[in-house]
Parts: C-alpha cells; structure tokens; sequence
C-alpha cells in the first residue's frame, strides 16, 4: 500500500503514513463528537513510528488522562488521536482528512451504543457498543 496522506483544511498541519493500516473505524462516542462537531468520526490507525506529521499540532487531554487528541494550531481542525490504554503504540489519523478517502476502508463502528438515533448506518458492518479494540485497563475510568 502506498503512503497514505491528508491535511488539516488550511493545509497548515498535513500527516502522512507509510504501511497498511492497522486499524479503521467510525467513531460514535459522545467524546468524538464533542471534538470534531460531527455525528461521526472516522478514524484510521497506524503504528505510531509509521506517522509523521508537519506543521503545528495544538494537543489536547481527552476526556480520561490516557486520551490525547492533536488539532491544527491554525485552524483547529481535529487531526489526531491517541490513547495510551491501547495494547499497542497506534497513532490515529481523522480519515476524512485523508487526501485519498476511497482508500479508506472502516472495519466496523465503535461505541455504537452513543450513536445519534437519526443518522441512518445503512452498512452491514459490525456495530460494537463500546470500543472496537482490546485495551489495557484505563488508566482513569471516565
């Protein structure tokens, strides 16, 4: 697979990764729409060595202490997302960011459970309640 890149919508912060995802999924939690203004995230996964980025990220504290979410430090889009209570050291990128989003595949919807009633899912994806990976216990319960 080829490198996968996209960028903020000022262009001020761009991202790219090399290697195939590890990981896609949209994202229904209330914490992700808080964040982004949108009835759904999607997200796309990738080791963290195999992500880099250029320009200014603005950092953020999740909801929990072990959350991270990065945003352009010009415009404020939200770009980036990390949880240290994942089994491995994955860096998500917001995938409707992505230069190219037709390559972007989502395996399934997490927190599906938090989702907005009205927003019609016509997909035959799997639905998980809560998360769609395996974590490590939280590091603080939220």
């Amino acid at each position: 697979m080829k490198s996968l890149t996209g960028e903020c919508p000022c262009g001020s912060l761009s991202f790219g990764a090399s290697g195939p995802a590890v990981w896609t999924v949209f994202c229904h939690c209330t914490e992700c729409r808080d964040w982004s203004g949108s009835p759904l995230s999607l997200w796309v996964g990738f080791p963290s060595e195999s992500v880099v980025f250029g320009g200014w990220i603005l950092w953020r504290p999740g909801k929990s202490i072990d959350v991270m979410r990065g945003f352009c430090g010009k415009c404020g889009a939200a770009v980036i997302y990390r949880d240290r209570s994942m089994l491995q050291e994955e860096t998500y990128v917001n995938g409707l960011l992505v230069h190219e989003p037709d390559r972007v595949k989502p395996a399934g919807h997490a927190f599906w459970r938090e989702r907005i009633s009205y927003i019609a899912c016509s997909d035959d994806l799997p639905r998980w309640e809560g998360y769609s990976r395996a974590r490590r216990l939280r590091l603080v319960e939220s």
